[in-house]
């Protein structure tokens, strides 16, 4: 699997498109020879970071098994983003054994700290049934969790959720306003795809909509948007 892919795993919901789990990756990138050394001393953050390594080939011999080792001793040691980047092995069976129950629980352990991706990730296991009895108001819980700081993907989840009325009353302007703010908040995105996808359904989304609804949603859109700018200077 693919960079890409990986970071990009798609499901499929009444024709649009829904964001599945992902690993997060750290810019900071000091030498894989120093990074060992600390990781070996019980450096919490460079375990992690030596993981994203060799999960990505990062100055080293491309591993997922040891790139499973590594986020398995951090994660342990309760860091957040390690526990969701080992659940997305155990999602994708990456250096791991596929295992959605154990995902489930990475996911929710890192989700219960605050994490933006493991919460959207925990969101896409309850929203197709894995490793957990499928339950969409469960979902778009943990989506609306992400979506309130920020994330992208969660935002396109619970735009989508809006759209269908799973999960939650169907709310057109509601299902705008996420998907519009996912659009501002990716506008200088290099992720294209993602890009692409969320105009995508926006633009279907209006075909469906009146123009006092689309006035509406631009109205809740620019609140967000300036109260996410007051918080986040």
């Amino acid at each position: 699997m693919n960079i890409m892919r990986r970071l990009c795993e798609l499901g499929y919901c009444w024709s649009l498109i829904v964001l599945a789990g992902c690993a997060s990756v750290s810019s900071q990138a000091p030498s894989a020879s120093d990074l060992r050394q600390r990781a070996e001393s019980g450096d919490i953050v460079a375990q992690r970071l030596l993981g994203e390594d060799y999960d990505f080939g990062r100055g080293v011999q491309q591993s997922y098994t040891e790139a499973a080792k590594w986020y398995q001793i951090a994660a342990e040691h309760g860091d957040a983003k390690a526990q969701n980047n080992l659940g997305s092995f155990y999602q994708y069976g990456l250096g791991v054994t596929t295992n959605y129950s154990q995902a489930v629980a990475l996911y929710k352990q890192s989700a219960e700290q605050g994490f933006t991706a493991a919460q959207s990730n925990l969101g896409y296991m309850y929203d197709y049934g894995l490793g957990l009895p499928k339950d969409k108001v469960e979902a778009d819980s943990w989506y609306r969790r992400a979506a309130d700081q920020g994330y992208p993907e969660a935002m396109l989840n619970l735009g989508v959720s809006y759209m269908t009325g799973e999960g939650v009353e169907r709310d057109l302007t509601q299902a705008y306003m996420w998907l519009d703010c996912a659009r501002w908040l990716t506008q200088f995105n290099s992720n294209m795809r993602t890009k692409w996808r969320i105009r995508g359904v926006l633009d279907d989304l209006k075909q469906h909509m009146t123009p006092e609804q689309i006035r509406e949603g631009d109205r809740l859109s620019k609140e967000w948007s300036g109260n996410y700018l007051k918080t986040h200077k």
